[in-house]
């Protein structure tokens, strides 16, 4: 779930990841380490990254934590994106190539619903509004 959700969210720009559940130890006495918390490991990282990625888990809500809370508040106090990670949207690659496909069928058939809707552009009036399928097509080439 963790891996997913940071995966499918990473900022685009990101380069490198403080973790704090896997810096810390999450076991042990830290009480060396947070008894300033401006000065913690975590402070310190955040003041030097543009973003924060929040990654929520299915089991309990992060911010029942207080360190969690304390973190968040950091980084909108020092105005740093923060960004909720979620998991990524199943088969999304599958249902944009479907609905590319669609686009495609759906515009060549209004293509050809259109050019035999239109009437062949009479050689003999020199006033005639209708385009000729060449330069429909160049219309269509030159759009793109």
């Amino acid at each position: 779930e963790f891996i997913d959700k940071v995966l499918a969210s990473w900022p685009r720009r990101g380069r490198h990841a403080y973790c704090c559940m896997l810096s810390n130890p999450q076991n042990l006495d830290i009480g060396g380490l947070i008894n300033t918390p401006r000065d913690s490991p975590f402070a310190q990282a955040l003041s030097a990254a543009p973003y924060m990625l929040v990654v929520p888990n299915s089991k309990v809500s992060i911010y029942s934590r207080i360190w969690c809370a304390y973190e968040a508040f950091l980084a909108y106090s020092e105005s740093k994106v923060i960004i909720t990670a979620s998991a990524p949207i199943p088969h999304l690659q599958r249902q944009v190539a479907i609905l590319c496909v669609t686009m495609d069928v759906a515009g060549c058939a209004s293509f050809l619903v259109l050019q035999l809707s239109i009437p062949a552009e009479d050689p003999d009036d020199p006033d005639s509004a209708f385009p000729s399928f060449s330069d429909i097509t160049i219309y269509l080439c030159t759009a793109a």
